[in-house]
C-alpha cells in the first residue's frame, strides 16, 4: 500500500515527490564515504516507531528505496547477516555485487527497472522475519496459514524488528 500511495503524484503529491528524489539520492550518492558515514550516524536514530522524514533526508541511509521500500541501512545489515551465514559460498550472489560496495548496493535497490537486487533483499528479510516468529511465538506460528505468513514476513520486515519483538508483552499461548 505505501508503493501505491508513494507513486500517485494526485493524491500524495509531498511523498511522490520526496521519495522519488530520496530514491534518486540514492541512486546518484558519488561518495562511498558518506554512505558509510551515513550508515554509522544511522544506528543512533531511534527507529522503534518509524523512521522520520527528517531522519530519511538527512540519513540517507534510512529512506525507503523504490518500489521494495527496503531501507539501504536494513540492506546492509541483511548483507552482513547474509556473510555470516555463508562465509564459503554466496547463493544470492550479493557478496561480488556489494560488500563494501554500499553505493552499488544504493543504486540497485532505488532502481525501479531492475528489481534483482529488491527480490534478494525482500527474501533475506522474510527469511530472518519467519525465523523470528518462530523462536518468539512458536506455538502460534506453526498455526500459521501460508498468505498469514507472507503478510507477517511482510509487516515485520517493513516495520523491523524493534516494533515487532513483543515477546515479552504477549506470552506464547495466549498470541492471537
Amino acid at each position: 500500500m505505501d508503493t501505491i500511495r508513494r507513486t500517485n503524484p494526485i493524491t500524495q503529491p509531498i511523498s511522490f515527490v520526496g521519495n522519488r528524489y530520496l530514491d534518486w539520492r540514492a541512486r546518484n550518492r558519488s561518495d562511498e564515504d558518506q554512505l558509510r558515514k551515513d550508515y554509522e550516524d544511522a544506528k543512533s536514530v531511534d527507529q522503534s516507531s518509524g523512521v522520520g522524514n527528517k531522519d530519511k533526508w538527512n540519513r540517507p541511509v534510512l529512506a525507503d528505496l523504490a518500489p521494495g521500500n527496503i531501507k539501504l541501512a536494513h540492506a546492509i545489515d541483511l548483507l552482513r547477516r547474509y556473510n555470516q551465514r555463508y562465509p564459503d559460498s554466496d547463493p544470492l550472489q550479493l557478496k561480488n555485487a556489494y560488500n563494501f560496495k554500499y553505493k552499488s548496493l544504493a543504486h540497485d535497490l532505488a532502481d525501479w527497472n531492475n528489481l534483482d537486487a529488491t527480490a534478494k533483499f525482500a527474501v533475506l528479510d522474510a527469511a530472518e522475519a519467519v525465523d523470528f516468529f518462530r523462536r518468539q511465538a512458536p506455538e502460534t506460528w506453526a498455526r500459521v496459514d501460508g498468505i498469514a505468513v507472507a503478510a507477517i514476513s511482510r509487516t515485520r520486515g517493513r516495520r523491523g524488528q524493534r516494533q515487532c519483538d513483543c515477546s515479552d508483552q504477549i506470552p506464547d499461548d495466549q498470541a492471537p
